[in-house]
């Protein structure tokens, strides 16, 4: 028996006392899986027994020294660490998917990425921006309505990375999230595609209340090229950025609607002043006072009565 393998025996033996509650602690468990990485002796069973250990401090280490590995045949074992039961774990296992640097490990990352632990859903999309592998964006824009603010940045953030075509409508679509962050974000975003399709929704930021926003739109319109024109449609749009879009669209033309109407009624109550100022229209002008000393206009004389024959009677 070789020095090495005798090791990776050792190491075994100790993992499986460890798993099997017989006095080992939880810290000296993970110890002995350092110990064995830095050796060079932590092999598949080493790492399958590891994954079984009762805590879950355990098996979290154990799916990270997986990432470090760098061994994609690992990858089956990642798939058991993400359906762990401790959200620990399962946020080992996506960091850990995302450090094996393999396009293949998109299919275990898919259900993380829809985890009901924010923590859990944010590691899988790091490690997604990672692989920067195309079919890895479709599950991102599940989250571009994620209730968790740092979920919908970080989906921004790596379908940027990735750079799939509908990455830019994405963007554009968060550039009107709640949260400034997620909007920087889209910024952000939307400086590194430098897609010609996002200059009119960045002109009309030109004029954002927020000067960084402001900042940021006139920034990204100076480096977009100025040839450059929105070329043929993509890909289709997956629904959740379209009805961002609608969305977005629709909230533009309402405050254009109010800026219009506001500007109008500024415009009548100017002219009503004005009106007022010089006098209502239509008013006839009075008649002038006579001047003083002047002669009194001669009486006119009173007509006569006709008479039945037309003629007028003589006195």
């Amino acid at each position: 028996m070789t020095t090495r393998r005798f090791l990776s025996t050792l190491a075994v033996a100790a993992l499986a006392l460890a798993a099997a509650g017989c006095g080992r602690s939880v810290e000296r468990q993970v110890d002995a899986i350092y110990a064995a990485e830095r050796d060079g002796r932590l092999d598949q069973r080493t790492l399958e027994i590891a994954l079984r250990a009762s805590q879950p401090k355990v098996r979290a280490t154990a799916a990270a020294a997986i990432g470090r590995s760098r061994n994609e045949e690992l990858i089956p074992l990642l798939a058991i660490a993400a359906a762990d039961k401790d959200p620990g774990v399962r946020a080992s296992a996506a960091g850990a998917l995302g450090q094996l640097g393999s396009a293949k490990g998109v299919p275990t990352l898919d259900p993380l990425v829809g985890d009901p632990i924010a923590l859990v859903r944010r590691r899988a999309i790091q490690s997604l921006a990672m692989l920067r592998a195309p079919e890895g964006a479709t599950p991102l824009f599940r989250l571009l309505d994620d209730p968790d603010e740092d979920v919908r940045r970080a989906a921004i953030e790596a379908l940027s990375e990735i750079g799939v075509p509908e990455a830019s409508d994405a963007a554009m679509a968060a550039l009107d999230d709640d949260d400034q962050l997620v909007r920087f974000a889209a910024l952000d975003a939307l400086a590194r595609l430098k897609d010609p399709c996002s200059r009119d929704l960045l002109s009309g930021l030109r004029d954002a209340s927020d000067p960084q926003e402001r900042g940021a739109a006139r920034r990204i319109l100076l480096d977009l090229d100025p040839g450059a024109s929105c070329g043929p449609a993509g890909p289709p749009i997956p629904p959740a950025v379209a009805k961002k879009l609608e969305e977005a669209e629709k909230a533009r033309l309402a405050a254009e609607k109010a800026a219009a109407d506001a500007a109008a009624r500024e415009a009548a109550a100017a002219q009503a002043a004005a009106q007022n100022a010089a006098g209502a229209p239509g008013q006839a002008a009075p008649t002038p006072a006579p001047a003083p000393n002047a002669p009194a206009a001669p009486a006119q004389p009173a007509p006569r009565n006709p008479s039945p024959d037309g003629a007028g009677s003589a006195r």
